[in-house]
């Protein structure tokens, strides 16, 4: 059996279909072959338009661990199945707050372009302003 083929075998049993693995790369120094665990994690993002439609994108996680085999292809070290769904929480929670930032970011554009809004905002700006001038905040 070739490396390519133990590695995945041992990432399909190990971590499930939505784990990957990049191609293994031979370590002369420690005599192993060393492949990173990585994963295309499929999202269902609905479009709230009028269209109601859901598109699928794939977040591209990588770096999620990594399998360590010796010379015989044996297995030496991996990491753990709860440490790699660890890393893909912390990858989707960043991804979420990203995507929480850009939203806001927006809808604060969107929302000072409002007459209404600068009218308001002028006159809290100029509150702000005086306070600044007294040395009061």
């Amino acid at each position: 059996m070739s490396v390519v083929e133990e590695v995945r075998r041992y990432t399909r049993q190990h971590y499930g279909n939505l784990i990957s693995v990049c191609e293994p790369e031979f370590n002369a120094r420690t005599k192993m072959w060393v492949a990173e665990l990585k994963s295309d994690y499929p999202r269902i993002i609905p479009d709230d338009r009028a269209t109601r439609k859901k598109l699928l994108k794939f977040l591209s996680l990588r770096q999620l661990g990594t399998i360590k085999l010796g010379e015989n292809l044996q297995p030496v070290e991996a990491t753990s199945r709860d440490t790699c769904l660890q890393n893909i929480s912390s990858f989707l929670e960043m991804w979420q707050e990203r995507a929480e930032r850009i939203i806001v970011r927006a809808s604060s554009d969107h929302f000072a372009q409002i007459n209404e809004a600068q009218w308001v905002l002028a006159k809290v700006g100029m509150i702000i302003s005086n306070l600044l001038q007294k040395n009061i905040i």
